[in-house]
């Protein structure tokens, strides 16, 4: 072989060669394997790494230089460990602060942390494979607006929707925090239809999608979310191309902006009404993680942190003790279901005028019963608003709550 190479003009650096075939071989300073199917960073890497970190993790200062030398290491693990830069923002931000003020580069709180991450590689034995050239797509839509949001997954036929609303402390975030929270959320949803998939994820948030195609964030908060995203690929095994996508032609825009009276739920102080009177309750089977009244929930469409989906198709109810306060228009439904299915449970329900015909069959059934509101008194419900969960104001019925078993 070297004699044809040579004969066509090649030249040939022995010292640089292999000329036995071998499974594991070093290129641009990482082992490549083709046993494992992967980049593996050399134990001789890893360790003038270790040293060389644990050295500045031990100063308070360190030159530019040495700092420059420590992300420059980080950055060329990129090709053995995705998305290695995401980790190295602060470090970046430190040498530019101290290029500035021409002074050393402060080993802050958050620079000792962001070192400290990269202790993991000490001890790793993992790898990333690398992927098939067999593209397997599908295609995701998400959305936020400042109270809820949305996401789609594309398919045959209408797409496959899913939407809540911002809760606590993630009300007050920045909207391209919140776009990409929409983003994890989408996925986290959608997790067995596109784990070992390459995912395009269309969002009509620009600083989202530069960030992610640059692997930093403008900030320590959106890059701490960059690392929730990348966390998220390597558990679902997935590659993500974050694209942009006009909010106009963005199906997801349509989900993050509904406000549904459905989506309501009972106050805390009626809650601890009925907890205490027909409780303690295991399960909240029609809810959405943002209005549940208990960790584990039965949810209309696969969300993140629900315990099933679609109360109609859970059967292993009966050694539970449910709550529940479903749709007016679902009562009929839901009541027919669990009695059927011998489901313990306290249903939340409206008495209206006219009684509707759900109303014999609930009162014959119901073991015991209680009223919680007389027609006209406030603070039962809260309702989704722009502004989060506010209270409904008087109500235009009663309020029973039923014991179903």
């Amino acid at each position: 072989m070297c004699k044809i190479l040579i004969e066509a003009g090649y030249f040939l650096g022995l010292s640089k060669s292999v000329l036995i075939p071998q499974k594991v071989i070093r290129f641009l300073g990482m082992l490549s394997s083709s046993t494992h199917m992967a980049f593996i960073v050399p134990d001789d890497k890893r360790e003038k790494f270790r040293v060389l970190r644990e050295e500045i993790i031990a100063k308070e200062a360190v030159s530019i230089k040495t700092m420059q030398r420590f992300v420059g290491k980080c950055v060329s693990f990129s090709i053995a460990i995705r998305a290695a830069a995401i980790y190295t923002r602060e470090c970046n931000k430190a040498i530019s602060i101290a290029a500035t003020s021409m002074r050393q580069v402060v080993i802050s709180p958050d620079v000792a942390k962001e070192l400290k991450y990269w202790r993991f590689l000490d001890e790793w034995s993992g790898f990333f494979k690398w992927c098939d050239e067999r593209h397997q797509i599908v295609t995701v839509a998400s959305d936020a607006s400042g109270y809820a949001w949305g996401g789609c997954l594309m398919q045959k036929g209408a797409p496959l929707e899913v939407s809540d609303y911002w809760v606590g402390k993630q009300s007050d975030q920045h909207i391209s925090i919140k776009e990409a929270r929409a983003l994890i959320f989408t996925l986290q949803s959608f997790q067995n239809e596109i784990q070992n998939c390459r995912v395009d994820a269309l969002v009509d948030n620009l600083p989202l999608v530069q960030a992610w195609a640059g692997q930093k964030g403008k900030s320590s908060v959106f890059n701490d979310v960059l690392k929730e995203i990348f966390q998220l690929t390597l558990e679902l095994n997935l590659i993500l191309n974050i694209l942009y996508i006009p909010s106009k032609e963005n199906l997801a825009d349509a989900p993050s902006r509904s406000l549904r009276m459905s989506d309501s739920k009972l106050s805390s102080e009626m809650w601890k009404i009925i907890d205490s009177k027909f409780g303690p309750h295991t399960v909240d089977i029609m809810a959405l993680p943002s209005n549940a009244q208990l960790p584990k929930f039965i949810a209309p469409s696969q969300i993140e942190g629900c315990a099933g989906v679609n109360v109609f198709a859970q059967f292993n109810l009966s050694a539970e003790n449910c709550y529940c306060f479903p749709p007016f228009n679902l009562i009929s439904s839901v009541v027919k279901f669990l009695c059927e299915n011998a489901i313990p449970c306290s249903v939340v329900v409206p008495k209206f005028s006219p009684l509707k015909q759900w109303w014999p069959l609930i009162v014959s059934r119901a073991t015991s019963c209680h009223r919680l509101a007389l027609y006209g008194e406030k603070g039962i419900f809260l309702k989704p608003s722009k502004q989060g969960f506010i209270e409904f104001g008087a109500v235009p019925f009663e309020v029973w709550v039923f014991r179903l078993m």
